[in-house]
């Protein structure tokens, strides 16, 4: 599985210029980003969420437990989070819908202005 470190050896640049392309790419000149993404193209590097969550401290998820989804985790409170105020906040967060009566959960990616994507588990 490669690192950081090795994109960064492989586009010969430190490993804070592969951050900030990866996080910030507006900082950072066209070419250097070419040639950073070609190089995690090459090695088919994948940032470690869990890594990231540990430096971070944050974990992106927000977890919404209510006794019945159908009843309570309504269209209303899916538009209520859609709103510019939350919208903006939890954008790329995953919400977790879970019950009190039942084992199973929903994890929600929230994604304004597209799709979002479900799973159970």
């Amino acid at each position: 599985m490669p690192t950081m470190h090795d994109v960064a050896a492989r586009a010969a640049v430190s490993t804070a210029t592969v951050s900030r392309v990866l996080s910030n790419p507006e900082k950072v000149s066209e070419a250097t980003r070419r040639r950073v993404l070609k190089a995690v193209d090459q090695l088919g590097y994948s940032p470690n969420a869990a890594a990231k969550s540990l430096r971070t401290l944050t974990t992106r998820k927000l977890l919404v437990t209510v006794p019945d989804i159908a009843i309570h985790f309504s269209r209303s409170s899916s538009r209520e989070l859609k709103r510019p105020r939350y919208a903006r906040a939890i954008r790329s967060w995953w919400v977790i819908l879970t019950t009190t009566r039942s084992e199973t959960s929903v994890m929600v990616k929230c994604c304004c202005g597209a799709r979002s994507m479900a799973s159970s588990f």
